[in-house]
């Protein structure tokens, strides 16, 4: 009886804990998910704004919107991609530009989860108002 008694109370056990586990994991990967997207969110709202300013840097709409961007991506952001943020920020109209943004793109890169990038082969510009650059016909 006593046997019985146990293999009841284990099964019961077994049957609320199992749900309620899974339920838990369900429930943690769909909130890593959604936090995900916000953060894909706020990195696309950063390069937007940074691509508005690459057209044209005299816009002010593109400046505010950089301005916006750049001060709520430490919601979201890891250290080492709201330090890379910084180093472009501040060094964005130098001659160390493309090196930073080279260097915050591939924090993203690596906080959304791109794999094999290579740091000493990644090279990205930002591509601007190709019409100003090429003669026309």
């Amino acid at each position: 009886m006593q046997n019985s008694a146990l293999t009841v109370i284990g099964s019961v056990l077994v049957g609320v804990a199992v749900p309620t586990i899974t339920y838990y994991l369900t429930r943690k990967k769909e909130i890593e998910a959604d936090w995900r997207k916000r953060k894909l969110e706020h990195y696309t709202e950063l390069f937007s704004a940074i691509s508005g300013l690459a057209v044209d840097n005299q816009d002010v709409e593109a400046t505010i919107r950089l301005s916006h961007a750049v001060n709520t991506i430490g919601l979201v952001a890891p250290q080492y991609v709201v330090d890379a943020l910084m180093g472009y920020y501040f060094k964005a109209n130098t001659s160390e530009h493309d090196l930073m943004l080279n260097r915050l793109i591939l924090a993203v890169r690596k906080d959304i989860g791109v794999k094999n990038d290579n740091s000493d082969t990644f090279c990205f510009r930002l591509v601007g108002n190709i019409k100003s650059k090429q003669k026309v016909h």
